[in-house]
């Protein structure tokens, strides 16, 4: 195979597999435009643009060139016509740049991205049909400005607040629901694309992740009561469900999914026979509060990594030095049983959703994994960690 490339911290990532790119962790742009948390970011395939979502109901664009640039650290479009707070944004990475926006009011919007772009040596076109291929890597367009959001289509089916959203394809993408159930849309129809039936035993989904690649066939959520439940694409159905280990050492309650993310490079997770970057088991990164995140083979239900942060080493700077802990063959999730009524689940619902949430535990709110199969974490203590879980002396806080 290819001899493994340098670490290069800074710069710019490829996006290609191998690529050992590092975050310098230098603040580059402070953006204060929302008057409210932000819940929510999603950017496009090509690196154009950011767009961000908060409790104000406002979604915002941000040009990533004048970014880099330092020629402008305001929003280059606002969408607002939605209501309700911001929960869930999915870019469809298409050539429509069609963006869609999930609310804690049920609805979801779809809305293009329209543009004025200077070609060659600065004539201007508008935005429209392009060339190339979803998911297809290539340079962005130089935009002379941006003209307008126009809404494409929006959906809203009275289940509850949408509480997650991924893309499965160009046009189409799935949401989950406060009152249970994972629904398919595809904007071309008004009719739904699919429902997987789902137990609410199980918890709401507060997190999903699905496979890599522009045709996944499978993907993974997360519940608020702790559990993991695989789901067939193809045939819309649950294929395995998993209940992770208690919060403090197996004694606690069930720990809420905070976030997922797929596993990106399995040999750095010790799998045997493992094609790197190239293998589509479903292997998904779990942060589940006590500052902890594990690697979970969802198929199976055996971990093969947790990465730890041990808050009586940890300073600012070298992570390696800071306590952190990359433990292999930990273990396995507990499968649930179907029809099981048990952690305190009254006919198959769970007693706890009907209360105030309680309180979160410490831990990761946010995933991105690298092509290099390192992790990104964003921490409810405002740290951005890079995690190694093949080299521990490169990672970083």
């Amino acid at each position: 195979g290819r001899p493994a490339r340098e670490a290069r911290v800074g710069g710019y990532a490829s996006g290609e597999p191998g690529d050992r790119w590092a975050p310098r962790g230098v603040l580059i742009a402070h953006l204060q435009e929302h008057r409210g948390p932000v819940r929510c970011l999603a950017s496009a395939s090509d690196g154009l643009y950011v767009v961000s979502g908060g409790d104000d109901g406002a979604c915002k664009l941000w040009d990533c060139g004048r970014l880099e640039r330092d020629v402008s650290f305001r929003s280059r479009l606002t969408y607002a016509s939605q209501g309700g707070r911001v929960t869930a944004l999915v870019s469809l990475d298409d050539d429509d740049r069609i963006v869609a926006s999930a609310s804690d009011n049920g609805s979801v919007h779809a809305w293009r991205v329209e543009y004025v772009e200077r070609k060659g040596g600065g004539a201007a076109s508008s935005s429209g049909e392009g060339e190339g291929g979803f998911g297809s890597r290539r340079s962005p367009p130089s935009v002379e400005r941006y003209t307008g959001a126009a809404e494409v289509a929006t959906v809203s089916r009275a289940a509850g607040a949408v509480t997650a959203m991924i893309r499965t394809g160009t046009k189409t993408l799935c949401y989950s629901t406060a009152r249970g159930g994972i629904r398919g849309w595809d904007l071309r129809s008004p009719k739904e694309a699919f429902r997987v039936r789902w137990d609410p035993g199980l918890g709401v989904v507060t997190s999903l992740v699905a496979e890599r690649g522009s045709d996944p066939r499978w993907f993974v959520a997360g519940t608020s009561g702790g559990c993991l439940a695989l789901v067939d694409l193809r045939f819309a159905i649950r294929a395995a469900e998993w209940r992770l280990p208690r919060g403090n050492a197996g004694g606690g309650a069930p720990r809420p999914v905070d976030a997922l993310a797929t596993a990106t490079d399995f040999r750095s997770l010790g799998f045997p026979g493992a094609r790197g970057a190239n293998d589509s088991r479903p292997v998904v990164w779990c942060a589940s509060g006590e500052d902890e995140i594990a690697a979970w083979d969802v198929a199976d239900g055996t971990c093969q990594r947790v990465l730890a942060v041990s808050r009586r080493f940890e300073k600012d700077g070298d992570f390696a030095k800071s306590g952190l802990r990359a433990l292999g063959d930990c273990g396995r999730l507990s499968a649930v049983r179907p029809g099981s009524a048990d952690d305190g689940s009254l006919l198959g619902f769970r007693a706890v959703e009907l209360g105030d949430a309680p309180a979160r535990a410490a831990g990761a709110r946010c995933l991105l994994p690298l092509p290099s199969g390192a992790l990104l974490s964003g921490g409810s203590d405002a740290c951005v960690r890079v995690w190694c879980p093949g080299e521990p002396a490169r990672s970083r806080v």
